[in-house]
Order: C-alpha cells, then sequence, then structure tokens
C-alpha cells in the first residue's frame, strides 16, 4: 500500500457522520444555552463534563481534528453569545461573573482535551469488519 493511499485511508469517516455531527452541535448549543443560563457551579461542572462527553462522541466518526471540533466551535460560539454578548441575551441572564469566565474556561478544557489526545486513525468497528 503506497504512502498516498495509507494517508486518505486516515481521512475516511464513517457512514452517517454529517448527522451525527449536527446532532452533536445542536446538542452543543443546547448545552451552552443550560450553561449560560446556570452561572453557578452547575454550569462550571456541566460544561466540563459535557462538552468532554460531547468532543469523545465526535472523535468517532472522524481523524479529522478541526472535523471533530465541530461541537466544540458551535459550544463557543453559542456560549459566547449568550454570556458576553448583551444584546444576544438581553435582560435574561444576569451579568458576567468571575464564573461566567470559569465556566468558559472549564468548557475550553473539556473540548479540546479529547481532540488533542485522540488518535489519527480509525478503530475498527463490527460494520466495518464485515464485507
Amino acid at each position: 500500500m503506497s504512502s498516498s493511499s495509507q494517508s486518505s485511508e486516515h481521512r475516511v469517516v464513517r457512514p452517517g457522520w454529517v448527522q451525527g455531527l449536527v446532532w452533536l452541535s445542536g446538542f452543543a448549543g443546547a448545552g451552552a444555552l443550560v450553561q449560560a443560563a446556570e452561572p453557578g457551579w452547575g454550569g462550571l461542572i456541566g460544561a466540563l463534563v459535557w462538552n468532554l462527553i460531547l468532543m469523545r462522541t465526535s472523535r468517532l466518526w472522524t481523524t479529522s481534528r478541526l472535523v471533530a471540533a465541530l461541537p466544540l466551535v458551535c459550544w463557543i460560539v453559542v456560549y459566547g453569545l449568550l454570556s458576553f454578548v448583551p444584546a444576544a441575551s438581553g435582560d435574561i441572564l444576569g451579568g458576567v461573573t468571575w464564573l461566567t469566565y470559569a465556566t468558559a474556561v472549564t468548557g475550553l478544557i473539556g473540548g479540546l482535551w479529547p481532540v488533542v489526545t485522540m488518535s489519527t486513525t480509525l478503530r475498527p468497528v463490527f460494520s466495518d469488519l464485515g464485507e
């Protein structure tokens, strides 16, 4: 097997990867809404765990770190708009506090850790072992 065909095989994605990433991005946006509305310790811990779970799941469909990070990008955009842009959230959400910044940092850590440590090869799953 030549190196060019081998490198292209490393970028193969699983069937249904677009739908999976769209769903994960939607869940990331919903999680960001909840975490922006709950600026306490629950939102802080929730951002870490929620993004960790979403990003570990997104790694299942691709070996590309950029593609796997799409749900995190969605979370960053929604959380940033709701937490730091007053025109986006209006009077619904409270002001910016240290917990707002801490939630943003823990959400980034929870989302980046799985992407940074991900393997660049797809592991076989049962459907890949068939014909």
